[in-house]
C-alpha cells in the first residue's frame, strides 16, 4: 500500500476504538473506505489529486447506491444527505471539487467533528452493520475494545419503538431531515420522472425536504446549474440557506429565486421590455370590478376571490378562450360556478386585460407567459434544464 493511503486508513482505523466504523476497499471499484460514525456516512477516496468530474460522479453514485435508502426502521431510511463524499490529499490548498470536500492529511480530524451529531452511537452501529451486507469487495476493520457487561434483555415492542422514532424525528430539528426519511419519501427523490411531477400534501408533511434531497440528488448525477423556484418572494433565502447545510459541496450549483423574479431577469437579459407596477396593476383590476360587480357580487362579495380565480384558473393555466374556461376543472376552488357564472368571470377578465393593456401593464402572470416562448427548446450544451420545482404558496 502506498504510503498516503497506509498513513490515512492507519489514522481511520485507531478511530474504530472509539465507536466509529471502518470498512476499507479490498475490490477493484468504489471509494478507498468508508467511515460510519456520529457525523453520518463518509465515503473516502485517498489520492494525490481529486478524481476528474467523470470518475467523482461515478465514485458518487456507488456511494449513494450502497448507502442510501438502508432501512433504518420501519419509518426510516438513510439519505443522500447523511454521505459525505471526501477527497483525503497530502497538501492543503485544493479546492473542493463539486461533488468531493476535498480534505488535506493534516486535516483529517475535521472527519470526526460536527456541530450537531447525527447518529447516536447505537444508531450508527445498527447502520454499519446494515452497511456490511451492501459493501461486496470491502472489508470491515477494528480495533477491539474492552468488553463491557452484557446489557439486561428489554421488554419493549419493535413495532411500538418504530412508531416512538417516527414521532420522535417529528419534533427534532432540520438535521434530523437531512439525515432519514420516510421510505415513501426517499422514493420521490431518487424516483426517475418522466415529465413534470406535483407533490401535494398539508403543511408540515415534508414536501420543501423532499424538495431539497431531490435537488442534492440531482446535483450529484448532472452536471450545469439547477433552479429551484417559488411564488413566494422571501422563501428561497431560506431554501438556500437549509440546502446549504444538506449539501455545502453542491450549493454553488443551485440558484434559488422567486418565480416572477426569475422571469423578469430572464426576459431583461432577452430584451423583452416588462412593465409590472404593482400599485397600477391592482388599480386597473379594481377598475375592472366595479365595472362588473353588480352582476359578481352577490355570487361572491370579495373581489380578491375574483381576482384569484382570474390569477389561478384562467392566466394561471393559460386559458385563451370563454370555451376552454367553461370547459375547465376548477380544482381547488371553493365556490362551484355554472355556465352563467363563468361567462361574466370571463368578461371581468376581459376588461382587466384591456386595462392592462390601455396602460402597457404586465401583472406577475403575463411575466411567465412572456417568458415561454423565448425559452430555448434545445437544451445548451454542457448545461441542464432547471430541473425542479416547488410551488410554496399552495399545496404543491
Amino acid at each position: 500500500m502506498p504510503p498516503l493511503p497506509r498513513r490515512v486508513l492507519t489514522a481511520l482505523l485507531a478511530r474504530t476504538a472509539e465507536g466509529w466504523h471502518l470498512f476499507v476497499r479490498t475490490g477493484r471499484t468504489g471509494a478507498d473506505a468508508f467511515l460510519v460514525g456520529p457525523t453520518g456516512v463518509t465515503a473516502l477516496v485517498i489520492a494525490e489529486t481529486p478524481p476528474d468530474q467523470s470518475a467523482a460522479q461515478a465514485l458518487a453514485r456507488h456511494a449513494d447506491e450502497r448507502c442510501v435508502g438502508l432501512r433504518v426502521s420501519a419509518d426510516q431510511v438513510l439519505t443522500g444527505a447523511a454521505v459525505r463524499h471526501v477527497v483525503v490529499v497530502p497538501e492543503p490548498g485544493t479546492p473542493d471539487t463539486g461533488t468531493f470536500q476535498v480534505l488535506a492529511e493534516k486535516d483529517l480530524d475535521r472527519l470526526f467533528r460536527r456541530a450537531e451529531p447525527r447518529l447516536p452511537p447505537r444508531q450508527a452501529a445498527a447502520i454499519a452493520d446494515l452497511l456490511g451486507r451492501r459493501l461486496s469487495g470491502y472489508e470491515r476493520l477494528v480495533v477491539p475494545r474492552p468488553e463491557r457487561p452484557a446489557a439486561p434483555e428489554g421488554f419493549l415492542d419493535a413495532g411500538q419503538l418504530a412508531e416512538d422514532e417516527l414521532d420522535a424525528a417529528q419534533e427534532r430539528p432540520f438535521e434530523t431531515w437531512m439525515t432519514f426519511l420516510h421510505p415513501d419519501q426517499q422514493k420521490i427523490v431518487t424516483r426517475r420522472y418522466g415529465g413534470p411531477a406535483r407533490i401535494s400534501g398539508p403543511a408540515g408533511t415534508g414536501k420543501t425536504v423532499v424538495a431539497l434531497h431531490r435537488l442534492r440528488h440531482l446535483a450529484t448525477r448532472t452536471v450545469g446549474p439547477l433552479l429551484c423556484t417559488t411564488f413566494v418572494h422571501n422563501l428561497p433565502p431560506v431554501y438556500r440557506t437549509l440546502f446549504e447545510r444538506l449539501a455545502p459541496t453542491l450549493a454553488g450549483r443551485v440558484e434559488f429565486v422567486n418565480l416572477h423574479a426569475w422571469a423578469r431577469g430572464f426576459l431583461a437579459g432577452r430584451g423583452v421590455a416588462v412593465n409590472l407596477v404593482s400599485g397600477q396593476v391592482d388599480s386597473a383590476f379594481s377598475r375592472a370590478w366595479i365595472r362588473h360587480r353588480e352582476r359578481l357580487g352577490p355570487v361572491h362579495g370579495a373581489p380578491l376571490y375574483w381576482r384569484t380565480e382570474i390569477d389561478r384558473v384562467i392566466k394561471g393555466r393559460g386559458l385563451t378562450s370563454l370555451a376552454e374556461y367553461r370547459a375547465v376543472n376548477r380544482r381547488g376552488r371553493a365556490l362551484p360556478l355554472d355556465g352563467e357564472n363563468r361567462t361574466a368571470v370571463w368578461r371581468l377578465y376581459e376588461t382587466y386585460q384591456e386595462n392592462l393593456a390601455r396602460d402597457g401593464l404586465h401583472d406577475h402572470n403575463d411575466l411567465v407567459h412572456l417568458a415561454r416562448p423565448n425559452w430555448p427548446r434545445r437544451r445548451p450544451t454542457g448545461r441542464t434544464r432547471p430541473s425542479w420545482s416547488t410551488r410554496s404558496r399552495t399545496s404543491r
